[in-house]
């Protein structure tokens, strides 16, 4: 096992082997490349923090009314995604697990305004109805037995040099707490038109060691 010591007291381990072995080098933090998680020194030993990784992702190759990503539970969730646009005017709706029940609320808001939606049957992505790119990223809490917590934000239009986009995030609930998301869907929300072809949507997920 070759072992790299750095000026700042990180280590490096081109294989993961005895950890024990380890703390002949450095009695503090070790860096694992091969695996990207992190080992620190504990009283009782090393502990691991688990890493991001990618649990889900999907492209559309041709427009759609929706996209769906399914994934592994996971008790924290990132999402990034992009509707390429959308063949008519209307709000990008995301829900959870296939879920078209009134089990969400919201408070979006943008440069100007703030909407409030409780009860919903998705949460909205976007204030306003638009046709053209939208961009967000979004952050879930997902533990079992517990209301899931959900924030997101991003970029709105002016997805062209002369045309500043606007600023709009929300924070929602998706208020069922047995078991935790496995999927999440995005579409047009009521007005049921298609996304276009390279709308896209990447999931990564966490657990706690």
């Amino acid at each position: 096992m070759a072992v790299v010591v750095s000026a700042n007291g990180y280590f490096e381990v081109d294989v993961l082997g005895d950890l024990a072995s380890i703390t002949t080098h450095v009695g503090s933090i070790a860096k694992v490349i091969s695996t990207t998680k992190y080992y620190h020194k504990q009283a009782n030993g090393w502990k691991s923090n688990s890493s991001w990784e990618i649990i889900g992702q999907a492209v559309l190759a041709s427009p759609a009314e929706s996209i769906v990503v399914t994934f592994a539970a996971r008790k924290y969730i990132r999402m990034f995604a992009r509707v390429e646009g959308k063949s008519s005017s209307s709000k990008s709706r995301i829900r959870f697990n296939a879920d078209s029940g009134a089990n969400y609320s919201f408070r979006i808001a943008d440069d100007t305004s703030t909407l409030t939606g409780l009860n919903q049957s998705g949460v909205d992505l976007s204030k306003e109805a638009t046709a053209n790119v939208e961009f967000w990223e979004g952050l879930v809490h997902n533990p079992d037995g517990k209301v899931k917590r959900f924030f997101h934000g991003g970029p709105f239009d002016g997805d062209v040099a002369n045309q500043a986009p606007k600023l709009q995030s929300a924070r929602a609930n998706y208020a069922v707490a047995v078991g935790q998301i496995t999927s999440a869907t995005i579409d047009s929300g009521t007005a049921g038109v298609n996304l276009l072809a390279g709308t896209e949507m990447v999931v990564w997920g966490r657990d706690e060691d």
